[in-house]
């Protein structure tokens, strides 16, 4: 099988989008102990997606079925046990170093790239559904198929010269163990995880607060539709100061309303 090309992760056409479905609605589960079908770019891509959702660090092989959404969907719909999701993220994020030709820079562009991401990933789905392949077997787990913006949240709280100070013993690590990335890759990966890490805790801390401000219990879900927009979710103890596992913490956060936004302005 000849090599891939990043611009089948990147820039995939309908053809070979369709191509891909095809392979793998026909895919067998494999017996015990055999080796498995290789990841097809748009998997790749998915399970990339996937990341903002599920911190794959918290998961082994022991507790990977109790990943949530959508890890368990993508292992049913691909016929593969949720461990291969939680290793892939793991390829993905540079984590783990045996990961598949131009993973890790395709992790690098389109996580410093919503527009990109977002594109991608539709393209995707539409081509799922082309296919049959329906939202209960494989769910809009980005919530983008409707006209909505990939939004990360929390990202107000940042500052990309504090970001750049907490990643520079990491850099530096990394541009010994892994001198088969190029620097600026990794640097952009590396701070792209930073901010998909924020992403997720400003998530949980929405989430543990139901969706309100903390001071006036103004909620985010109007008409039947959630405005993640209307709040921000900020570390009550500041992010610069916070440890590795502070800042992915949500009992380490709490939400209030922008203080120069409106509800009339949001869509």
């Amino acid at each position: 099988m000849a090599p891939l090309a990043i611009s089948e992760f990147l820039d995939p056409t309908p053809a070979a989008l369709s191509e891909q479905w095809t392979s793998v609605l026909a895919r067998q589960i494999p017996p015990p102990k055999t080796n498995q079908v290789n990841f097809v770019p748009s998997e790749v891509v998915l399970s990339l997606c996937a990341s903002l959702l599920v911190d794959h660090s918290r998961f082994g092989s022991g507790s990977a079925h109790r990943a949530g959404m959508p890890v368990q969907h993508l292992a049913r719909l691909f016929k593969r046990p949720p461990t291969s999701f939680i290793a892939k993220m793991a390829n993905l994020d540079g984590s783990r170093s045996n990961g598949g030709r131009h993973e890790v820079e395709v992790a690098a562009r389109m996580l410093s790239d919503s527009e990109l991401l977002q594109d991608i990933y539709l393209r995707i789905l539409r081509s799922a559904r082309l296919h049959g392949i329906d939202e209960v077997a494989l769910p809009d787990f980005l919530g983008l198929e409707h006209g909505e913006v990939l939004w990360l949240a929390g990202q107000e709280e940042l500052v990309e010269s504090e970001i750049e100070k907490s990643l520079e013993l990491t850099l530096q690590k990394w541009s010994k163990v892994r001198d088969d990335i190029p620097i600026e890759t990794t640097q952009r990966l590396l701070t792209s995880t930073v901010r998909v890490g924020q992403h997720r805790f400003a998530e949980g801390v929405l989430r543990n607060h139901q969706h309100r401000c903390v001071f006036c219990g103004l909620s985010a879900n109007i008409g039947g539709r959630r405005r993640p927009r209307l709040l921000t979710a900020s570390h009550i103890k500041p992010w610069r100061d916070s440890t590795g596992k502070e800042r992915l913490d949500h009992r380490n956060g709490f939400t209030a309303c922008r203080p120069t936004t409106s509800p009339l302005t949001q869509d």
